[in-house]
């Protein structure tokens, strides 16, 4: 058995870097505290939640989390979802119901959302997320602009 040892890898040529699967290429994050809120059912978007995107290789797997402050109105079955939009398609669940209650007050908590999918080009695309509410009431992301929600993208080699 052999052992490399380095302290630098450098690209052949310029411009191409350096493509180890598994790893890290490139990654990009965003940041908002603007209030959005939902009164229907049909999806719609995040204020300030959409980012540009363009992954360097057409075969790499995009990961993107997203951590949101939402609220709901208190009211029995009340409730909503979020949702990630990958260059207009919804790569997570079209489901209105996974923050959902059966109480009657308000209701504040942190949201994670999170999914992969193949890049599929290496032009720029559009990433973003959604929201919808489940039954009566509003549905917010950011509620009075009081809160931060973020969204991280990364582009791992394969």
């Amino acid at each position: 058995m052999s052992i490399l040892k380095v302290d630098t890898i450098n690209e052949k040529t310029s411009g191409n870097g350096v493509h180890i699967a598994g790893h890290v290429i490139q990654a990009d994050s965003i940041t908002w505290n603007t209030q959005t809120a939902s009164g229907g059912s049909t999806f719609a978007d995040v204020a300030s939640s959409s980012m540009s995107f363009t992954p360097k290789y057409s075969n790499s797997l995009i990961v993107i989390q997203a951590l949101m402050h939402i609220r709901w109105e208190g009211a029995a079955s009340n409730g909503g979802a979020c949702r990630l939009m990958y260059n207009g398609n919804a790569i997570s669940s079209n489901a209105t119901y996974a923050n959902y209650d059966d109480h009657n007050s308000n209701t504040y908590q942190g949201y994670a959302i999170a999914d992969k999918v193949t890049s599929g080009t290496t032009s720029s695309v559009v990433i973003k997320i959604q929201l919808a509410r489940h039954s009566g009431g509003n549905f917010w992301v950011n509620w009075g602009n009081n809160f931060y929600s973020n969204m991280t993208v990364m582009e791992i080699a394969q």
